[in-house]
C-alpha cells in the first residue's frame, strides 16, 4: 500500500480491542519507535519530533495518553495548558490544548468499528480533558495549514479556525466551545 492509500484508503478494519491511558513517555518504552510517517510532510516532521521531545524528558508537562490494540501502538495525544508566554496562545493562558495527536504510521487509513482511528484517539483525549479540567468551555488546537487529515479530524468534531496561519511556516489556531464530551 502507498503513502496515498494509507492517506484516503480509510477502509481496513482493525479486529483488536483499542486501550488508551496516560503514561510516562520516558517509561513507555514502545514510544521510542514511534514513527506517524515518513517525515515527508512538515506535520509528519513535526509529530515524530514532539514525540522524540517527550520520550528524550526535553518537554516534560502536560498530560500523555497512548492508544494500543493489544501491545501494538495505535497513537498518541499529548494535552499542556496554554501560558501567557506563548505566541498565539497567550491570551488563553489556563486554557488546556491539545499539543500533539498523531497516528502511528501503520495504523493511517484504518478503523475501528466504522470509525476512524483518529477520531477515537481525539475523543479519548477530550474525555480526559474533560475529567482533568472540569467545566472548562475551551480547548486549543494548532493545526498545520497543509495539514488537510488534521484540519479536517478536528473541523469533524466541531473545532472553528480563530486564527489563520500567517504563511506556510505557522499554524492556524482552533477552538472547541461550548463542548459536550460523549
Amino acid at each position: 500500500m502507498n503513502q496515498l492509500d494509507l492517506d484516503d484508503a480509510c477502509n481496513e478494519e482493525i479486529e483488536g480491542d483499542l486501550h488508551s491511558f496516560t503514561v510516562d513517555p520516558k517509561r513507555y518504552p514502545p514510544l521510542r519507535r514511534f514513527r506517524c510517517g515518513p517525515n515527508e510532510r512538515r506535520s509528519e516532521r513535526e509529530v515524530n519530533e514532539m514525540v522524540r521531545g517527550y520520550t528524550s524528558g526535553k518537554t516534560t508537562d502536560g498530560i500523555f495518553r497512548v492508544t494500543i490494540e493489544t501491545h501494538r501502538l495505535v497513537g498518541v495525544a499529548a494535552v499542556r495548558t496554554a501560558t501567557a508566554s506563548q505566541p498565539d496562545l497567550g491570551r488563553y493562558a489556563g486554557t488546556p490544548y491539545i499539543s500533539l495527536l498523531g497516528l502511528s504510521e501503520q495504523y493511517r487509513g484504518r478503523k475501528k468499528a466504522g470509525r476512524r482511528l483518529g477520531d477515537l484517539i481525539l475523543q479519548d483525549v477530550l474525555r480526559e480533558i474533560s475529567k482533568r479540567w472540569c467545566g472548562t468551555p475551551n480547548v486549543l488546537v494548532q493545526v498545520n495549514p497543509n495539514n488537510t487529515h488534521g484540519r479536517n479530524l478536528f473541523e469533524r468534531h466541531g473545532f472553528r479556525m480563530i486564527i489563520r496561519a500567517r504563511n506556510d511556516e505557522s499554524d492556524a489556531l482552533f477552538v472547541y466551545s461550548g463542548w459536550q464530551v460523549p
